[in-house]
């Protein structure tokens, strides 16, 4: 297990746009376990959870707000057969309880597989006047959203959380897991984001 933390807070009271590259490592059929993009208010934590490969290293933090990007199928979790990309809450890691918040769907629309040593684009969008929050995996269609009152529901009022990464593999095999932080902007009215190669309307 590893995790990687922002040394800023992010405000849930305000929109934000989060841009990171990740990359999931190279082993398919002998590699595990996945990625955990967490918001949390412990602050930064020395470990994650040590509890296996499956909890992505989320498992006890809790409050927390996580997108997952599991790579390695666990049936005691629900997991579907092809690396899946879901929101949950509290640190849980099975997709049948109510801690799921949405999801799971495939990271890789028309793939099974997302440990192809590429660095990947993960964007996430949260706007606080709707409380929608979108996840974009390669700068691509919305892949996952969730709608809701995030500061309240989950972070009991609290609207500065720390974020960052958590990541982890089991038993089952091994990858090396690594992200890079891009950038974390504060949308202001009337501002224009496109991701690269798109036209300006």
């Amino acid at each position: 297990e590893g995790a990687i933390w922002s040394t800023t807070p992010i405000d849930f009271n305000r929109p934000f746009e989060l841009y990171n590259r990740v990359s999931f490592g190279t082993r398919n059929g002998n590699g595990a376990d996945g990625i955990a993009l967490i918001f949390q208010t412990s602050g930064p934590l020395t470990n994650p959870s040590p509890l296996g490969g499956n909890t992505l290293g989320t498992a006890g933090i809790i409050p927390s707000f996580v997108v997952e990007m599991d790579t390695w199928q666990n049936g005691g979790s629900n997991d579907p057969a092809a690396d899946h990309l879901a929101i949950m809450r509290d640190g849980a890691n099975d997709h049948n309880s109510i801690n799921n918040l949405a999801g799971p769907v495939p990271i890789m629309p028309g793939s099974a597989n997302i440990e192809d040593g590429n660095f990947h684009d993960i964007k996430v969008r949260w706007d606080p006047g709707t409380q929608l929050f979108q996840v974009y995996i390669d700068c691509g269609p919305v892949s996952l959203s969730y709608t809701g009152d995030i500061v309240n529901t989950i972070f009991g009022g609290t609207n500065l959380v720390t974020w960052g990464f958590t990541a982890a593999t089991g038993s089952a095999g091994r990858n090396a897991h690594n992200m890079c932080f891009e950038d974390l902007i504060i949308p202001q009215r009337d501002t224009l984001f496109l991701c690269e190669g798109n036209p300006v309307p």
